[in-house]
């Protein structure tokens, strides 16, 4: 595996999307933003309605854009390190290995491993992940990897794209 922009891309966006508090806020208050504009259409009040209902679909637009904004401006920061990496499975632990170095992390000290349609993330931290593409498996590898990790306790599986 490689570092790449889109991976980090990736990673970035499901991790805003998915994966932060932020979501809590925005869609509950869309939602109720959107049940006044229905009371407010069943009321009469028909320029109230569409006012309410604008202000709640920009919610959601403005969550989005600001996700975005985000994502563009991490990675204008970010330096992404030109180098191999592997990931080693066992039983009991991770291995992350790149040339230079060797970090071995049990399946009960990380965070969450987490599937999506193209990657498996493996948080080591709350903001950090290893991540491994799934197209870079055969399929042979792929489920058994998948069976696998579905055994472990903090798999968990998003339909993400």
């Amino acid at each position: 595996m490689t570092h790449s922009e889109d991976k980090a891309r990736d990673y970035f966006r499901f991790h805003l999307f998915r994966r932060t508090p932020s979501r809590y806020v925005y869609f509950p208050l869309a939602g109720i933003t959107f049940i006044g504009a229905v009371a407010f259409l069943l009321f009469g009040r028909i320029y109230y309605a569409f006012f309410l209902t604008f202000i709640s679909v920009m919610i959601l637009v403005i969550r989005r854009a600001l996700i975005n904004t985000t994502v563009n401006s991490i990675l204008k920061k970010m330096s992404l390190a030109d180098y191999n990496y592997s990931l080693h499975f066992s039983e009991e632990k991770l291995t992350f290995e790149t040339s230079s170095s060797r970090k071995e992390y049990l399946y009960e000290d990380l965070l969450g491993i987490v599937e999506t349609k193209r990657y498996f993330y493996f948080y080591v931290s709350k903001n950090a992940a290893l991540i491994l593409l799934k197209t870079g498996l055969k399929d042979g590898e792929r489920t058994e990897l998948e069976t696998f990790l579905r055994q472990k306790k903090r798999y968990r599986y998003y339909n993400y794209r």
